[in-house]
């Protein structure tokens, strides 16, 4: 795997073809994942892999009393499917 992906403004976890992203927003802060999305598809493109959106999933925690309205996420105009739990690859379950 092509190793020089690196993303300007969030956190990221590469695992061979699997990456996990996260972003910390202050309290009346705006998400910016959304341009390291941008920028995750045409790199993938251009190293001969594509991205399933189908596949990616969103897991938002907030540990606000009202939690903040956030844009959906896309990934080439697919949006992507918030969810309440996942398993993330290379976590150990207690």
């Amino acid at each position: 795997m092509i190793n020089d992906l690196v993303l300007p403004t969030c956190n990221y976890w590469k695992y061979v073809d699997d990456l996990t992203a996260s972003e910390v927003i202050a309290k009346y802060g705006s998400s910016t994942i959304q341009s390291d999305l941008d920028y995750i598809s045409p790199w993938s493109s251009a190293n001969y892999m594509k991205l399933n959106a189908k596949k990616c999933k969103e897991l938002r925690v907030c540990f606000f009393r009202d939690t903040p309205v956030l844009e959906p996420l896309t990934i080439d105009g697919i949006p992507i499917d918030v969810v309440d739990c996942h398993k993330v690859l290379g976590s150990v379950n207690p």
